[in-house]
């Protein structure tokens, strides 16, 4: 059965690999043009006729792609370094372990849509100097887990035994958080310890936890919000906190008066980095506010609700709501979830295994005895003395082999070349520190070299790419450019096309002139014909008949009264009680007459490009001959269920 799976995928293989179509002297392979065409088609099924049209636009595309490149334009500068910018972003999928990223990318978004409520016990260990510093920090909070176990208080043992300060005060609890909000393992150990249950003792950086699972709700999403505070000191005298009590009191007594919160918070908040903003706070969720403030906060049902004063260990504050949102969709959270666990110690997990996985794949080896002989050369010389690179010119023992690639110890010098820095001052861990990175890296530029090998998506990714640069280039200056910078051209097509852009109807073209009464009508008709700028005129008579108005547009009957008037035996014009009189200035156009070259420059110029792009495309067909495979074409199954 497996060497019939194998077979298949085989076959498949070398099927994608058939030459499909053959355009000048370049080849397309079948599997390059599914992989644009199922990409832009991507309905539930596909017919034989989608397929040939698909053909020819396919063809199109190509030609004018072999005509940039026999240009050299995929040679210049601009063109490598824009390419090399889209394959550095495009391999990054490829160079770590994609599953263990999906398990922790969707991991993590299952926590931030559930919270939970954890009490702890804190045992330090004493520096972790040694195994036995260890050792007697797991030994105490075993101790201490038995006899909570046995009976024993868990806020009493937290103030007892609990290196954390706080657990002084509040006997560990540490109230609802969710994913992100505390070290992986301590989250870890949260979300998956039963509600009421005791954790075996996790492991963090800050020493052993015992975590004690009180509740599990539902995320509650975010809150946006303002407030207004009046700080009190941990050292305030009771008068500064009866003031402070008094000061909010007064603040809710104008804000109950319909005074403005924005503005009270710039005036009276003691918050001056909200303060500034009228009291407004970025969006928050559980565990990132004392949980009096989030409390409130999230108790406001609707948009403006205002609170009531309330204290928290900061002083008092009166909240407003802002908005509301519950948690959204994984698919609205992806991008952000990805770069948070990139900050995050388990974003490196898929990169670990990622490198642990190719070591397999490739039966990578390395030889120490090659490699510990630059710790006798870190005694000697520094990486950049020039000793240091005369005495390593040449060496050419393997210091690892990747893929049956073998990598000189020459190839490592050149490394600890370009990067002198030193991470240790023994040598041997500076060497170990550096081979640590050296190997890591070497790996990856190996597996990113040879990705079009190995990938075939990839493959034809960074060909739609490459395409697609040069497709623009040349696209500009084969037909975009030429028919915008050109008028010339432009007006001398119009001419000949011009039946196409008429009127459908009869209309007015220009403008409309209102003044105050027939006197100054008559002054700025003189204007107008003797082409003053309508800035002009409007400044001059404005300054001595305020009032003058000139409208500019396309008027068919019925939107004017004054075109009415003038052009359509509308009722003779009326004077309003502003303005007296109009005149206009432009013309009348009878149905079906062709429109100004201005008035449909952008239509032209569409239209234009459409010519010159047809035009190119004869040219380029004649100048590179297109042949397809028909019995590769009729391979291609055109059916999608």
């Amino acid at each position: 059965m497996l060497i019939m799976v194998f077979a298949t995928i085989i076959s498949k293989a070398n099927d994608s690999e058939k030459i499909l179509m053959t355009i000048g002297d370049k080849e397309i392979t079948k599997g390059e043009f599914e992989y644009i065409f199922f990409k832009n088609n991507d309905r539930d099924s596909i017919t034989k006729k989608d397929l040939d049209e698909y053909i020819d636009l396919f063809i199109n595309f190509k030609l004018k792609v072999i005509e940039a490149e026999s240009k050299g334009m995929d040679t210049t500068s601009a063109f490598v370094n824009e390419l090399d910018g889209y394959r550095e972003q495009l391999a990054k999928p490829y160079l770590t372990d994609r599953e263990v990223d999906e398990f922790y990318m969707k991991e993590a978004y299952a926590r931030l849509k559930e919270e939970v409520k954890v009490s702890h016990i804190l045992i330090q260990i004493n520096g972790a100097k040694t195994p036995a510093d260890t050792l007697e920090a797991f030994n105490k909070v075993m101790d201490v887990r038995k006899q909570i176990l046995n009976g024993a208080d868990f806020a009493a043992m937290a103030k007892k035994y609990s290196n954390d300060p706080s657990a002084v005060q509040n006997g560990g609890a540490l109230g609802y958080f969710k994913g992100f909000q505390m070290v992986y393992p301590f989250e870890s150990g949260a979300y998956n310890t039963p509600v009421g249950e005791l954790s075996m003792p996790v492991k963090t950086q800050f020493g052993y936890h015992l975590l004690r699972v009180e509740d599990r709700q539902d995320a509650r999403g975010e809150v946006r919000a303002a407030h207004i505070m009046k700080l009190v000191p941990e050292d305030a005298s009771p008068e500064q906190r009866e003031a402070a009590k008094n000061d909010i009191i007064e603040i809710a007594r104008k804000l109950n008066d319909g005074a403005d919160f924005a503005e009270l918070a710039k005036t009276s908040s003691d918050d001056y980095g909200s303060a500034k903003d009228g009291g407004n706070l970025n969006w928050f969720g559980t565990g990132m506010m004392v949980p009096e403030f989030e409390k409130v906060a999230f108790g406001l049902q609707n948009k403006g609700d205002i609170s009531e004063p309330f204290r928290t260990q900061f002083g008092w504050h009166i909240v407003k709501l802002i908005d509301k949102r519950g948690v959204r969709s994984y698919n609205e959270m992806k991008e952000e979830i990805k770069r948070r666990l990139q900050r995050d110690p388990r974003g490196s997990k898929a990169f670990d295994n990622f490198i642990t996985n190719i070591k397999k794949e490739y039966n990578y080896t390395e030889y120490k005895e090659n490699i510990d002989a630059f710790i006798d050369f870190s005694k000697r010389y520094a990486y950049q003395d020039s000793m240091f690179k005369v005495i390593t010119r040449g060496l050419d023992k393997p210091v690892m082999t990747l893929n049956g690639v073998d990598f000189s110890q020459e190839h490592f010098a050149d490394y600890l070349i370009r990067n002198p820095r030193g991470e240790s001052p023994g040598e041997a861990d500076r060497v170990k520190l550096k081979w640590e990175k050296y190997h890591v890296e070497t790996i990856v530029n190996y597996e990113k070299s040879i990705l079009e090998k190995k990938y075939p998506d990839f493959r034809y990714l960074m060909q739609e790419y490459h395409d697609g640069i040069l497709l623009f280039e040349i696209s500009s200056n084969e037909v975009w450019n030429k028919a915008s910078a050109d008028e010339a051209k432009l007006r001398a097509y119009h001419k000949k096309v011009k039946k196409k852009y008429r009127w459908e109807e009869p209309h007015f073209a220009g403008k409309i002139i209102r003044c105050l009464n027939d006197s100054v009508m008559e002054i700025a008709q003189s204007m107008v014909n003797a082409n003053v700028a309508d800035s002009v005129i409007l400044r001059e008579l404005n300054e001595v008949a305020p009032n003058v108005i000139i409208e500019e547009g396309v008027y068919p009957k019925g939107k004017s009264d004054v075109v009415d008037y003038y052009h359509f035996n509308g009722e003779k014009y009326k004077p309003s009680t502003v303005y007296g009189s109009a005149f206009l200035s432009g013309k009348y156009h009878k149905v079906k007459t062709p429109k100004e070259f201005e008035l449909v420059k952008g239509n032209v110029t569409s239209d234009y490009q459409n010519y010159l792009e047809k035009m190119w495309i004869k040219t380029l067909r004649k100048k590179y001959k297109a042949s397809v495979n028909k019995d590769v074409l009729k391979s291609i199954e055109v059916k999608k269920k």
